[in-house]
């Protein structure tokens, strides 16, 4: 195309030798995508990509489930990007919900700090008008602010209204997680008391203060012993302590 351009005379020679070096340039990078498409069509996860493959909205037509197994450890590279392209496809299925009566559908997310993207919180926001659960699940806050930033941490928690909190041994995630869940109000009573030879009296004085102590302490969180956690549901407004049992 650029030789035909200069035989028109509607680039010159100097513009035909720019487009030759930029074209050269981009082979190369066409060639190391082509072998990394190879790469992924081979691999277990290449049936995801014909025709035939799996398509989110269609299997929630079909009340399927689909399980996406994205292992890191053997894919390093591929599992976050494979989990960022099912999150893409999750939002088109959404897209496509809005205009039925769909039944409650959901959506369950493990170790989200693998995969995690703008696309996640976006997804969580647009999901819930279309009838969408989204469950997310990570070992801890850290993990999240590690990957993306303090930011993309505290936009996940906003638009989560329902935790379950497990035993977190780092102190200042047990306190986060304490100032996420919030306080409630208590009284606080004190008493005065005196040291008589080796009797101590309470003098009748004392003082009572209204004060606000965390509904869950940090340190009731790390307490927490395998299978116990705190739910907390602001949709209903329930703060217990829960077991969660093993189904097998």
């Amino acid at each position: 195309l650029s030789s035909d351009l200069v035989s028109l005379k509607i680039i010159d020679k100097r513009e035909h030798a720019q487009n030759v070096e930029l074209i050269s340039g981009i082979s190369k990078i066409i060639e190391g995508v082509l072998a990394r498409f190879s790469l992924i069509n081979e691999s277990e996860l290449g049936s995801m990509f014909r025709d035939d493959g799996i398509d989110i909205y269609t299997a929630i037509q079909e009340k399927a489930i689909i399980l996406f197994i994205l292992n890191p450890l053997i894919y390093p590279e591929l599992a976050p990007l494979i989990g960022k392209l099912i999150l893409i496809d999750s939002k088109k299925a959404v897209s496509k919900l809005y205009q039925n009566n769909q039944s409650r559908v959901f959506y369950l997310f493990d170790e989200i700090n693998v995969y995690a993207s703008p696309n996640l919180i976006n997804l969580i926001n647009k999901s819930r008008s279309a009838n969408v659960t989204c469950i997310l699940a990570t070992q801890s806050l850290a993990d999240l602010e590690y990957l993306a930033g303090d930011a993309f941490k505290q936009q996940l928690i906003e638009n989560c209204n329902n935790y379950i909190v497990m035993r977190q041994n780092s102190a200042k995630s047990s306190e986060e997680w304490s100032k996420i869940i919030g306080t409630r109000p208590t009284m606080e009573v004190t008493y005065k008391i005196e040291q008589k030879s080796s009797n101590t009296e309470s003098t009748g004085y004392g003082s009572a203060k209204r004060v606000r102590e965390f509904i869950f302490h940090p340190d009731d969180i790390k307490a927490l012993k395998t299978g116990e956690a705190f739910y907390i549901s602001r949709d209903n407004n329930t703060y217990i302590k829960v077991k969660i049992n093993k189904p097998f």
